[in-house]
Protein backbone atom coordinates (compact mmCIF):
# COMPACT_ATOMS: atom_id res chain seq x y z
CA UNK A 1 0.00 0.00 0.00
CA UNK A 2 1.13 3.51 -0.95
CA UNK A 3 2.06 5.48 1.76
CA UNK A 4 0.17 9.18 0.98
CA UNK A 5 1.09 11.97 2.81
CA UNK A 6 -1.35 12.57 6.04
CA UNK A 7 -2.02 16.25 5.31
CA UNK A 8 -3.29 15.36 2.08
CA UNK A 9 -5.32 12.49 2.96
CA UNK A 10 -7.24 14.82 5.58
CA UNK A 11 -7.58 17.26 2.87
CA UNK A 12 -9.44 14.44 0.50
CA UNK A 13 -10.96 13.16 3.45
CA UNK A 14 -12.94 16.69 4.03
CA UNK A 15 -13.74 17.36 1.32
CA UNK A 16 -15.81 14.24 1.06
CA UNK A 17 -13.59 12.71 -1.91
CA UNK A 18 -13.39 8.98 -2.35
CA UNK A 19 -10.22 7.31 -0.47
CA UNK A 20 -9.52 3.68 -1.10
CA UNK A 21 -8.18 1.82 2.23
CA UNK A 22 -5.17 0.59 -0.85
CA UNK A 23 -3.86 3.87 -1.21
CA UNK A 24 -3.31 4.53 2.27
CA UNK A 25 -1.27 2.63 5.73
CA UNK A 26 -4.49 2.34 8.10
CA UNK A 27 -2.52 3.08 11.10
CA UNK A 28 -1.49 6.73 9.53
CA UNK A 29 -5.11 6.66 8.84
CA UNK A 30 -6.36 6.17 12.45
CA UNK A 31 -3.76 8.33 13.80
CA UNK A 32 -4.44 11.13 11.67
CA UNK A 33 -7.55 11.28 10.67
CA UNK A 34 -9.01 13.14 13.09
CA UNK A 35 -12.53 14.63 11.27
CA UNK A 36 -16.06 13.25 11.99
CA UNK A 37 -16.24 11.83 8.76
CA UNK A 38 -15.34 7.95 8.03
CA UNK A 39 -13.00 6.39 5.61
CA UNK A 40 -14.75 3.55 3.76
CA UNK A 41 -12.68 0.21 3.58
CA UNK A 42 -14.66 -0.38 0.28
CA UNK A 43 -12.12 0.84 -2.73
CA UNK A 44 -12.95 4.15 -3.66
CA UNK A 45 -15.99 4.45 -2.38
CA UNK A 46 -17.41 8.08 -1.79
CA UNK A 47 -17.32 9.38 1.82
CA UNK A 48 -20.05 10.57 3.41
CA UNK A 49 -20.55 12.94 6.88
CA UNK A 50 -22.41 10.99 9.59
CA UNK A 51 -25.63 10.83 10.56
CA UNK A 52 -25.17 11.08 14.33
CA UNK A 53 -28.27 12.37 16.98
CA UNK A 54 -25.66 13.10 19.24
CA UNK A 55 -22.64 14.49 17.59
CA UNK A 56 -20.80 14.50 21.18
CA UNK A 57 -21.03 10.82 21.55
CA UNK A 58 -17.51 9.21 21.27
CA UNK A 59 -16.65 7.86 17.75
CA UNK A 60 -16.95 3.45 17.41
CA UNK A 61 -13.85 2.31 15.56
CA UNK A 62 -15.59 0.01 12.95
CA UNK A 63 -18.86 -0.67 12.13
CA UNK A 64 -21.68 -0.94 9.02
CA UNK A 65 -22.19 2.89 7.51
CA UNK A 66 -25.65 4.37 8.58
CA UNK A 67 -25.21 6.53 5.87
CA UNK A 68 -24.54 4.80 3.20
CA UNK A 69 -26.51 3.61 0.20
CA UNK A 70 -24.30 0.79 -0.54
CA UNK A 71 -25.42 -1.39 2.00
CA UNK A 72 -22.82 -3.38 4.24
CA UNK A 73 -20.41 -0.73 3.58
CA UNK A 74 -17.32 -1.53 6.52
CA UNK A 75 -15.98 1.93 7.29
CA UNK A 76 -13.42 3.14 10.21
CA UNK A 77 -14.17 6.34 11.77
CA UNK A 78 -12.03 8.77 13.97
CA UNK A 79 -12.93 9.68 17.56
CA UNK A 80 -12.79 13.39 18.59
CA UNK A 81 -12.08 13.16 21.73
CA UNK A 82 -9.42 15.39 22.64
CA UNK A 83 -7.34 12.48 25.02
CA UNK A 84 -7.55 10.33 21.73
CA UNK A 85 -6.42 13.16 19.37
CA UNK A 86 -2.94 14.12 21.87
CA UNK A 87 -2.43 10.19 22.00
CA UNK A 88 -2.91 9.88 18.06
CA UNK A 89 -0.36 12.54 18.09
CA UNK A 90 1.80 11.24 20.49
CA UNK A 91 2.33 8.13 19.04
CA UNK A 92 3.32 9.67 15.59
CA UNK A 93 5.66 12.13 17.02
CA UNK A 94 7.24 9.02 18.38
CA UNK A 95 7.26 7.37 15.14
CA UNK A 96 8.54 10.26 13.28
CA UNK A 97 11.55 11.06 15.62
CA UNK A 98 12.71 7.73 15.95
CA UNK A 99 12.60 7.44 12.30
CA UNK A 100 15.13 11.00 11.93
CA UNK A 101 17.37 9.28 14.71
CA UNK A 102 17.79 5.90 13.00
CA UNK A 103 18.29 7.82 9.56
CA UNK A 104 21.93 7.23 8.26
CA UNK A 105 20.99 11.20 6.82
CA UNK A 106 17.70 14.02 7.15
CA UNK A 107 16.80 16.07 4.92
CA UNK A 108 15.46 19.22 6.02
CA UNK A 109 11.40 18.64 4.98
CA UNK A 110 11.67 15.45 6.70
CA UNK A 111 13.04 17.40 9.89
CA UNK A 112 10.59 20.21 9.26
CA UNK A 113 7.74 17.74 9.08
CA UNK A 114 8.43 16.20 12.18
CA UNK A 115 9.16 20.17 13.87
CA UNK A 116 5.85 21.16 12.67
CA UNK A 117 3.75 18.40 14.31
CA UNK A 118 5.60 18.68 17.58
CA UNK A 119 4.83 22.77 17.87
CA UNK A 120 1.57 22.29 16.50
CA UNK A 121 1.15 19.31 19.67
CA UNK A 122 2.31 21.73 21.78
CA UNK A 123 0.15 24.58 20.86
CA UNK A 124 -2.65 23.02 21.14
CA UNK A 125 -2.10 21.42 24.63
CA UNK A 126 -0.88 25.36 25.85
CA UNK A 127 -4.16 26.59 24.18
CA UNK A 128 -7.16 24.51 24.37
CA UNK A 129 -6.29 21.63 26.46
CA UNK A 130 -4.19 22.46 29.51
CA UNK A 131 -6.77 25.69 30.17
CA UNK A 132 -9.88 23.09 30.33
CA UNK A 133 -8.56 21.04 32.36
CA UNK A 134 -7.36 23.13 34.95
CA UNK A 135 -8.25 22.32 37.78
CA UNK A 136 -7.09 22.02 41.58
CA UNK A 137 -6.00 18.42 41.05
CA UNK A 138 -3.94 19.00 38.06
CA UNK A 139 -2.50 22.36 38.07
CA UNK A 140 0.79 20.40 39.45
CA UNK A 141 1.10 18.21 36.59
CA UNK A 142 -0.07 20.97 34.11
CA UNK A 143 2.63 23.15 35.50
CA UNK A 144 5.08 20.53 35.35
CA UNK A 145 4.13 19.97 31.69
CA UNK A 146 4.19 23.52 30.54
CA UNK A 147 8.22 23.51 31.90
CA UNK A 148 8.68 20.63 29.93
CA UNK A 149 7.26 21.99 26.64
CA UNK A 150 9.84 25.01 27.77
CA UNK A 151 12.88 22.42 27.36
CA UNK A 152 11.34 21.40 24.01
CA UNK A 153 10.99 24.49 22.58
CA UNK A 154 14.07 25.45 23.59
CA UNK A 155 15.98 22.18 21.78
CA UNK A 156 13.42 21.83 18.68
CA UNK A 157 14.79 25.82 18.22
CA UNK A 158 18.49 24.79 18.89
CA UNK A 159 17.95 22.08 15.74
CA UNK A 160 16.30 24.62 13.92
CA UNK A 161 19.22 27.05 13.92
CA UNK A 162 21.46 24.26 12.61
CA UNK A 163 21.83 22.63 9.20
CA UNK A 164 20.78 18.69 9.40
CA UNK A 165 24.67 17.90 8.28
CA UNK A 166 26.10 19.93 11.24
CA UNK A 167 27.26 17.48 13.44
CA UNK A 168 25.94 18.86 17.01
CA UNK A 169 22.53 17.93 15.11
CA UNK A 170 22.35 14.01 15.79
CA UNK A 171 22.85 14.05 19.53
CA UNK A 172 20.11 17.49 19.78
CA UNK A 173 17.84 15.09 18.13
CA UNK A 174 18.39 12.48 20.53
CA UNK A 175 18.06 14.42 23.38
CA UNK A 176 14.04 15.58 21.96
CA UNK A 177 13.19 12.26 21.07
CA UNK A 178 14.01 10.81 24.32
CA UNK A 179 12.58 14.49 26.22
CA UNK A 180 9.01 13.64 24.27
CA UNK A 181 8.89 9.99 25.00
CA UNK A 182 9.17 11.25 29.14
CA UNK A 183 6.90 14.09 28.51
CA UNK A 184 4.31 11.53 26.40
CA UNK A 185 4.55 9.47 29.50
CA UNK A 186 4.33 11.08 32.45
CA UNK A 187 0.51 12.95 30.13
CA UNK A 188 -0.66 9.39 29.94
CA UNK A 189 -0.17 7.67 33.44
CA UNK A 190 -0.61 11.13 35.38
CA UNK A 191 -2.41 13.60 33.89
CA UNK A 192 -4.85 12.07 31.37
CA UNK A 193 -7.00 9.53 34.13
CA UNK A 194 -7.60 12.56 35.79
CA UNK A 195 -8.73 14.28 33.29
CA UNK A 196 -11.06 11.64 31.81
CA UNK A 197 -12.50 11.95 35.79
CA UNK A 198 -12.88 15.89 35.47
CA UNK A 199 -14.44 15.67 31.87
CA UNK A 200 -17.43 13.35 30.57
CA UNK A 201 -17.45 12.04 27.08
CA UNK A 202 -19.17 15.14 25.44
CA UNK A 203 -16.88 17.52 26.94
CA UNK A 204 -13.84 15.50 26.10
CA UNK A 205 -15.32 15.63 22.17
CA UNK A 206 -16.22 19.15 22.10
CA UNK A 207 -12.76 20.34 23.09
CA UNK A 208 -11.55 17.77 20.39
CA UNK A 209 -13.41 19.26 17.87
CA UNK A 210 -11.90 23.10 18.97
CA UNK A 211 -8.46 21.32 19.11
CA UNK A 212 -8.43 19.74 15.62
CA UNK A 213 -10.18 23.54 13.84
CA UNK A 214 -7.30 25.19 15.43
CA UNK A 215 -4.91 22.34 14.09
CA UNK A 216 -6.19 22.91 10.83
CA UNK A 217 -5.65 26.31 11.03
CA UNK A 218 -2.05 25.88 12.12
CA UNK A 219 -1.56 23.61 9.14
CA UNK A 220 -1.86 26.60 6.74
CA UNK A 221 1.53 27.92 8.00
CA UNK A 222 4.88 26.78 9.33
CA UNK A 223 3.99 26.32 13.34
CA UNK A 224 7.62 25.12 13.78
CA UNK A 225 8.48 28.96 13.73
CA UNK A 226 6.32 29.44 16.42
CA UNK A 227 8.90 28.07 19.14
CA UNK A 228 11.71 30.82 18.58
CA UNK A 229 9.83 33.36 20.61
CA UNK A 230 8.82 31.03 23.45
CA UNK A 231 12.15 29.99 24.68
CA UNK A 232 12.35 32.36 27.55
CA UNK A 233 10.28 30.97 30.02
CA UNK A 234 7.45 28.92 30.50
CA UNK A 235 4.16 29.80 29.18
CA UNK A 236 1.69 30.25 31.67
CA UNK A 237 -1.36 28.72 32.81
CA UNK A 238 -4.43 30.73 32.09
Amino acid sequence: MRDLDAALIIRRHEAAEAVSLDEIELPIAIRLGECRRRVHAESLHPLRRARRRDERRPARRTGVCPACSRGGARYIEISMDAIDLLERHHRELEQQFSGLKKASSVAPEQFFTAADLLATHITLEEQHFYPAVRARRTEDILLESLEEHLSLKRVLADLLALDTKDEKFGPKLHVLAEQLEHHHKEEEEHLFPKVKKLLDDGAREELGQAMQARMNELRQGEPRKLVLGQTDAAAPLP
